[in-house]
């Protein structure tokens, strides 16, 4: 099923509606359209296949019994302390990894100092994650006299602690394609961790049936050729990253934008509706897709339906004939709790305003 919300129409339609109105129960042949991901109404539009749209009546959807947990568990976890999170997800492998590739950099710039192993690399995320929570306005100031924090000073030395922040490499810079060359990561630096991560999140819980799609940032604001402006975000500057969550908010997956080692997996449906694609391809059957206008589209929607998904979504005026809807002017003439809206292939598809 798609619930798609269109956000305004104009009142040009109002004639359009009153030719639809007495076809109730007969089809209309509507052109899909889809558009950049401008809201304008003067964006260039595509015709897609069409698809048959009818007005009546329904009592209710008849979906299948979901297998589907409500809320992850996890499975691969024996007991589920913080302590037993935290280390499932830093696991020996990532820290072995981070280790062996700080130093080998350490050797390539011919630093002389101690190798780190990786309980040093363990202790050095838990000192950052302690910093996170517990900010002083310098990094030095963990160690001074007056504003010492002990858990941190009994573990490193602030030497250590700044030996280890100088050398801290996760993929080998001599292995990093050049910018000309057709293999060339934006990402190579940090690719492991991102592999890592989302194999881990994904291994760790049983799915569960309610995916949302969405857009997150991580505030950033130094300077970086991957650095995004969100208006709508409260942290407007920074790393925009595509996200999909479970009802619970657990992070299943994730890819950053300006990442060019993604595929397009399906050409037609363009760069946003990708982005949907690509994290719901390890989704079990007859999970929910909720995302909203950004990434919409009537061939993103069903792309979806043909891989058993149940979606959920707005979608912008521009991307489908607004004219089978009524226009806002007729809606706020027949006064508050009015709507309107469509069906199509059994029922399958419903569009609401």
């Amino acid at each position: 099923m798609f619930n798609a919300i269109p956000e305004g129409s104009s009142s040009s339609q109002d004639s359009e509606y009153d030719q639809l109105i007495g076809q109730t129960d007969e089809h209309i042949n509507v052109d899909d359209q889809s558009s950049s991901h401008t809201s304008s109404p003067q964006s260039k539009t595509k015709k897609t296949e069409g698809i048959k749209w009818k007005r009546h009546t329904f009592d209710s959807i008849d979906l299948p019994e979901s297998t589907l947990k409500p809320i992850p568990y996890f499975v691969n976890l024996s007991r589920k302390t913080p302590l037993d999170v935290f280390e499932y997800f830093m696991d020996i492998t990532l820290l072995l990894k981070i280790a062996t590739e700080s130093n080998k950099y350490k050797d390539q710039k011919g630093y002389q100092i101690p190798d780190i192993s990786e309980e040093e690399i363990q202790k050095f995320i838990v000192v950052l994650v302690y910093m996170s929570i517990i900010r002083l306005p310098r990094r030095r100031m963990y160690w001074s006299k007056s504003t010492k924090q002990t858990i941190i000073s009994s573990v490193f030395t602030r030497n250590r602690f700044e030996e280890i922040l100088l050398i801290l490499h996760f993929n080998d810079n001599q292995n990093e394609p050049s910018k000309t060359d057709i293999s060339y990561d934006r990402l190579f630096k940090i690719r492991p961790l991102i592999n890592h991560f989302n194999r881990k999140f994904q291994s760790a819980v049983v799915p569960e049936e309610i995916n949302s799609i969405n857009e997150k940032i991580i505030p950033h604001k130094g300077s970086s050729s991957l650095k995004r402006y969100l208006s709508s975000k409260p942290h407007k500057w920074g790393y925009k990253i595509y996200s999909r969550t479970g009802k619970s908010s657990y992070l299943y997956q994730f890819e950053i934008e300006g990442d060019n080692q993604t595929t397009t997996v399906h050409p037609d449906v363009g760069a946003a509706s990708n982005v949907v694609i690509r994290l719901t391809q390890n989704i079990p059957p007859n999970s929910f897709v909720c995302y909203d206008n950004y990434f919409a589209t009537m061939k993103l929607m069903k792309f979806l339906h043909d891989k058993q998904y149940h979606v959920i979504s707005t979608i912008r005026v521009n991307r489908f004939n607004s004219s089978l809807l009524k226009s806002d002017k007729k809606l706020k003439q027949e006064g508050k709790g009015s709507f309107d809206f469509q069906t199509a292939d059994d029922d399958h598809f419903v569009i609401t305003k």
